[in-house]
C-alpha cells in the first residue's frame, strides 16, 4: 500500500496562498484541502447549486435590509473556526449583528450566527458530518441549514438553551417554511428552488 504524503503548512502560509490565488482551499490543522475534491461537482449540479445559493442570498438579504441589521455573506467569505483550527467557505454566512473579522483584510469572518450549505452528491456527507462538527465549535453559531441541490429537501439544525444541537425541521415540500429564528428570517421552500427545473434526483438515494 502506497504511503500518503501530506504537506503541513501554517495558518499564515495558508492565508498568504488564499489571498493570492483564485483557487480556494479549506484548511484543517495544517492541511490544505482543495475545495474541488470535496465537492466533485459536474456542470448541471453547479448551475443548480448556484441558483439555490442566489435564491437564498436574495431572500435573506431582503429581510435583513428591511430590518436594518445583520449581514449576509456568500461563499467568497472565509470563516475561521478557531477551536478546530479550521478555515472554510460556507455557501452563506449570516451575522445577526456586526461582523467580526480576524484582521484588517476583512476576509475571514469569526462570528456567524447562521451558516448555510447547499449540498451535492459529493459534499452531502461532509456537510452533515465533520464539517458540521467543526461548525458546532463556533460560540456565535445558533443555526445550521443544509439545502439539497439534488431534490427538494432542507434540514435545519438549531442550538437550544442547553447548548445542544437538535434537528428542528425537515422541509420536503414547496409549501414548507423555514424559520431562521436567530435572525428572524423566513424562507419558503418554493422560493429557495425558484426557477429551477429538472433537479438531478426526484428522491433521495443512498450513496
Amino acid at each position: 500500500m502506497a504511503n500518503l504524503q501530506r504537506t503541513f503548512i501554517s495558518q499564515e502560509e495558508y492565508l498568504q496562498i488564499e489571498r493570492t490565488t483564485t483557487v480556494r482551499s479549506e484548511y484543517f490543522n495544517g492541511q490544505l484541502l482543495a475545495m474541488s475534491s470535496l465537492n466533485e461537482r459536474v456542470a448541471d449540479t453547479v448551475s443548480v447549486h448556484d441558483a439555490i445559493q442566489a435564491n437564498l442570498s436574495r431572500a435573506i438579504q431582503e429581510q435583513l435590509s428591511e430590518r436594518g441589521s445583520g449581514h449576509c455573506f456568500t461563499d467568497d467569505q472565509r470563516v475561521f473556526v478557531a477551536d478546530k483550527n479550521f478555515y472554510t467557505y460556507p455557501d452563506l454566512a449570516i451575522t445577526a449583528g456586526e461582523p467580526q473579522f480576524s484582521d484588517d483584510q476583512v476576509d475571514t469572518l469569526l462570528n456567524p450566527t447562521v451558516l448555510i450549505e447547499v449540498s451535492s452528491a459529493g459534499s452531502s456527507n461532509y456537510d452533515r458530518g465533520s464539517k458540521f462538527e467543526n461548525y458546532r465549535s463556533l460560540e456565535s453559531l445558533q443555526e445550521y441549514l443544509v439545502v439539497d441541490s439534488r431534490r427538494i429537501y432542507a434540514e435545519l439544525w438549531r442550538k437550544n438553551e442547553s447548548q445542544h444541537w437538535a434537528l428542528v425541521l425537515q422541509a420536503e415540500h414547496g409549501s414548507d417554511m423555514v424559520h431562521l429564528q436567530s435572525i428572524d428570517a423566513y424562507l419558503l421552500i418554493d422560493d429557495v428552488y425558484n426557477q429551477i427545473e429538472n433537479l438531478p434526483e426526484e428522491e433521495f438515494t443512498i450513496r
